[in-house]
């Protein structure tokens, strides 16, 4: 009773984290949003995307490059064809943005791996150079996104205040997966096969219906995602997993992701200061599109290269 017990509190724990990482990369510094209690929901359905994510990891042994994006790009497939149509809109397109381009390469390839990677394990100069680097990338996306919201050019203290919510979320999230909840995870399929079947579930009572035919796109590219993953099965010296459980930022660390949000406002502030209309989404995707592609591309070609 006591294993169950911890077993679930840690399950629970694992979620919120995973949750408060994701969300805030993938919702609340991609665009203006209204700062109500529905962020809870939206908090833990990108807890459990994120659960699927991590148990996929640990399913299948994930040692490289590959298998991470596969996993990754199972995310992004599941965040924008479960709880909302977007991948349907626009297909093939949206496969890449924002799939694969946003929520596999960014939130979860550098706002969770990377992130904790350089964060727990580089020095001073390379974390506070991946903080100044995420936080100008997000302070110019933000003077793009909330000006082509029609919203009008809003003020920083508008933008600061979501931004700083995310940023809370952020290392909330990153200090529950160092202290409370570390990413150790079986690696049996039942429960692989629990929290994927629960996905499946919420696709056949909303999205399927919502969007057909084109919804049925979902089924080939979650399936491909699972094939590569099993292709990459066991490979690389130490799996992906265990070295994220080792990769546990110290506390004197977390001072030096301050230069994240300040780094933020001060690129929104110097982008949106002369009033002047931007191109931000077009780099972006010509920028971030080709390297997750070329990265989607190496997952794939893993069915058929076999090592």
């Amino acid at each position: 009773m006591i294993t169950l017990f911890t077993g679930l509190l840690h399950r629970v724990i694992l979620i919120t984290a995973l949750g408060l990482i994701t969300v805030s990369f993938s919702e609340l510094w991609f665009y203006p949003m209204a700062l109500t209690p529905a962020l809870v929901e939206l908090g833990a359905v990108y807890g459990l995307m994120g659960l699927i994510f991590a148990i996929s990891l640990a399913r299948f042994r994930v040692g490289g490059i590959a298998g991470l994006f596969a996993a990754a790009g199972l995310f992004g497939f599941i965040a924008e064809g479960v709880p909302v149509t977007e991948l349907y809109r626009s297909l093939p397109f949206t496969i890449l943005w924002t799939s694969l381009a946003w929520h596999a390469l960014l939130t979860v390839c550098v706002g969770l791996i990377l992130y904790r990677r350089i964060m727990a394990r580089g020095g001073w100069i390379w974390a506070a150079s991946l903080n100044a680097v995420i936080g100008t990338g997000l302070g110019i996306w933000g003077g793009y996104i909330w000006n082509s919201s029609g919203l009008g050019w809003a003020p920083v203290e508008t933008f600061g205040a979501q931004f700083l919510v995310g940023y809370g979320a952020f290392m909330l999230g990153h200090f529950l997966l160092d202290r409370l909840a570390p990413l150790h995870l079986p690696s049996g399929h039942h429960e692989y096969q629990l929290w994927l079947g629960l996905a499946g579930l919420a696709y056949l009572l909303q999205p399927l219906l919502a969007a057909f035919p084109v919804s049925l796109a979902f089924l080939p590219l979650v399936g491909v995602s699972i094939w590569a993953l099993h292709a990459q099965r066991g490979t690389g010296k130490l799996a992906i997993l265990s070295r994220l459980e080792r990769d546990r930022i110290p506390l004197k660390r977390y001072a030096t992701s301050l230069i994240l949000p300040a780094t933020a406002l001060a690129a929104y502030v110097a982008a949106t200061t002369p009033r002047t209309g931007y191109e931000a989404n077009a780099w972006l995707i010509l920028t971030a599109g080709p390297l997750a592609a070329l990265l989607w591309a190496r997952s794939l070609a893993a069915i058929f290269i076999r090592r």
